[in-house]
């Protein structure tokens, strides 16, 4: 979700529409279509904001869709047939898009027309997160690591997170969610039921039990 003077913007999961939320009120003023043909399988899975443009990544598919804030406006581009997107951040006016066919992470430059860079991963899915410090941390979809990509596109190290039996039997597919707090460090709230703190980021981590996952 994303915040525009004062109005929230949010996807509901797998919806094709975006609800327009007052935070003042807490009232529902508008609705956006994201697609012209709601018939169509289709999804927005991940997204990242640069200034007014909020870029998303089209699940299983080769494409993006541009969505201006400020003029509500909607734009939807095919980037390749060759591959196909589950995830999207940006960094250093580069776009990091993760490829489900070869398991990798493509650098994109801003206007999507050239791919950078392939940094090879080998999982089905991963999400990206960007650190304070500019690292990538690449969360695993089917395994309980975390790698972490520098800013040379080279590889840090690796952080496993098995610390017992998961809450969800969700095996093989583990998916956590992350955010950030004021300080832009970056919080995880785990399938194991832990919540996770990246320090000044480096791989220290501050573990936190929690009674509900």
């Amino acid at each position: 979700c994303y915040e525009m003077s004062g109005v929230l913007f949010f996807i509901p999961y797998k919806a094709k529409k975006i609800i327009k939320l007052r935070l003042d009120t807490h009232q529902i003023i508008g609705y956006i279509d994201v697609f012209e043909n709601n018939g169509e399988d289709i999804c927005l899975n991940s997204t990242c904001r640069v200034g007014n443009i909020v870029y998303c990544a089209l699940w299983m598919r080769g494409e993006i869709v541009k969505i201006d804030l400020e003029k509500e406006i909607i734009m939807r581009e095919k980037i390749s047939e060759e591959y196909k997107f589950s995830q999207i951040c940006e960094r250093q006016k580069r776009f990091f898009l993760y490829d489900m066919l070869t398991k990798s992470i493509l650098v994109y430059s801003k206007d999507f027309k050239k791919v950078e860079k392939i940094i090879e991963v080998g999982c089905e899915d991963a999400l990206l997160i960007i650190s304070k410090g500019g690292d990538i941390l690449v969360d695993l979809a089917t395994t309980d690591d975390i790698l972490i990509i520098g800013e040379d596109f080279k590889g840090r190290g690796k952080i496993t997170f098995r610390i017992g039996k998961q809450l969800l039997d969700i095996q093989p597919w583990r998916i956590n969610t992350w955010g950030y707090d004021q300080n832009k460090e970056i919080w995880g709230i785990s399938t194991n039921g832990f919540l996770f703190k990246f320090i000044n980021n480096n791989q220290t981590i501050e573990k936190r039990e929690l009674k509900v996952n």
